[in-house]
């Protein structure tokens, strides 16, 4: 069940936003209000904060830096009276989770379209994981151990019980029928989420010597970010990021047991163990991790890595890499900053 915002404004505060560029590199822009999560569509940017959503859509206009003209912005407030602490863009749609456990779904492309779960009738405790398809299908998992996937009027078509608490959930990119969600530290769980019907498990963790290697820290195999793409002959192929390491896993060649999944590929991401509350993010085959002092691309085909030097003195608040791979959207305090794997090919380390 859902309800219909028909009082909130469709757009307020529509303006041109542009940044300040200091090198080739790096643009910085400066928000109203701090963005709280953030996510790519495309060549649009759009992020969460304490009343709503904004939506960038990119509007190059001419300006003295080749960078700052090519990533303008038209800049679409979206007013909606509640915190968004998580959100997933695809097509038109937006989809946010709020404060108070419900979400909501915002259809770009027509007026006043904004959905809302009813809070009696969605997650009744913490939702940690949202995402949203072509279709404005959305998915969302919780602390109450539920995945529920809802319609584009966010009528609750499946609820799932999950074994432990969903911690992040992906939709098959390209359109496909599956989605995967992480629950607990490394267990991934892919369903189909037209029929939501279970298909099969992937444990992505560490195992030395027949025995799962633990940390002083907590299990160093914790995910940190998952994508889930259709590989060869439709196979589904999983990515996945933690803390030092990526890797691969395609359902036509799973095998292990035990609690432990055997990856197709896999490699690290060097330097990234040591960057104490570092944000994961996966893109096809590019892996970006950001901290408040430096930015590590990472092209898995290649095995190649680019450190780019960027102090965030507000910390880091969320990061988003384009689908593309080549630009970070990193938001953090009331900046918001692109920053440009191309220009710094310089610094690409060879492993």
């Amino acid at each position: 069940m859902s309800e219909l915002l028909n009082n909130t404004p469709k757009k307020m505060n529509e303006s041109i936003i542009s940044g300040v560029s200091s090198d080739p590199s790096r643009l910085e822009f400066s928000l109203q209000s701090p963005a709280l999560c953030l996510a790519w569509n495309e060549d649009s940017l759009v992020y969460g904060y304490n009343q709503g959503v904004t939506v960038l859509t990119r509007k190059p206009v001419v300006l003295g830096n080749a960078f700052a003209s090519e990533w303008s912005f038209l800049s679409v407030e979206y007013h909606m009276g509640l915190a968004c602490e998580l959100i997933a863009t695809c097509g038109a749609f937006v989809a946010v989770g709020h404060d108070d456990n419900t979400i909501s779904l915002i259809n770009t492309a027509e007026e006043d379209a904004i959905e809302r779960t009813d809070v009696k009738r969605g997650h009744y405790d913490f939702v940690n994981g949202i995402d949203v398809n072509l279709d404005g299908m959305v998915a969302s998992v919780g602390d109450d151990r539920q995945l529920l996937i809802y319609s584009d009027k966010l009528e609750v078509v499946h609820k799932i019980k999950l074994d432990g608490a969903g911690r992040a959930v992906k939709f098959q990119e390209d359109g496909g029928p599956h989605l995967v969600v992480l629950e607990g530290s490394n267990r991934l769980n892919v369903y189909d989420w037209e029929k939501g019907q279970f298909l099969y498990t992937v444990f992505s963790n560490d195992v030395v010597g027949g025995s799962k290697k633990i940390g002083c820290c907590g299990p160093p195999a914790a995910v940190k970010a998952v994508a889930l793409n259709v590989g060869q002959n439709h196979a589904d192929q999983l990515t996945v990021l933690g803390s030092g390491w990526w890797r691969k896993y395609s359902s036509a060649n799973l095998q292990g047991g035990g609690g432990h999944t055997v990856p197709n590929k896999q490699g690290e991401l060097y330097g990234s163990r040591q960057l104490s509350g570092a944000v994961f993010c996966v893109s096809n085959d590019t892996a970006v991790v950001v901290s408040d002092k430096k930015t590590l691309f990472y092209s898995l085909g290649t095995e190649k890595s680019i450190e780019v030097a960027c102090d965030f003195v507000s910390g880091v608040e969320a990061a988003a890499v384009r689908a593309k791979g080549d630009l970070v959207a990193v938001a953090g305090g009331r900046a918001l900053v692109l920053l440009n794997s191309a220009e710094n090919e310089s610094n690409i380390v060879r492993r």
